[in-house]
């Protein structure tokens, strides 16, 4: 049986090669999360890039641009800072 919805595994959908379909489209809560805690979604991204794909590539790419997003905010503000402090 499948713990995560209780059904059992003769039932679940299959492939024509025999396989268990991947029904995982990703949740977008994970590119929030990857967004605001970069390395988390790093770490989601490459524990399930290979069980989960959609949630591992929603999860990569909120930690993506959580990055760059935080490092032009940091570079922004150092950049500002410098100015004021040279003039």
């Amino acid at each position: 049986m499948n713990e995560e919805n209780q059904v059992p595994m003769n039932e679940m959908p299959q492939n024509s090669t025999n396989e268990f379909v991947n029904n995982d489209k990703g949740n977008f809560g994970w590119a929030v999360l990857g967004f605001f805690i970069p390395i988390v979604g790093l770490i989601l991204y490459l524990v399930w890039k290979n069980t989960r794909p959609g949630d591992a590539k929603k999860a990569g790419i909120g930690a993506l641009v959580g990055f760059v997003v935080n490092l032009i905010l940091n570079l922004t503000v150092l950049s500002s800072f410098f100015n004021q402090v040279l003039q």
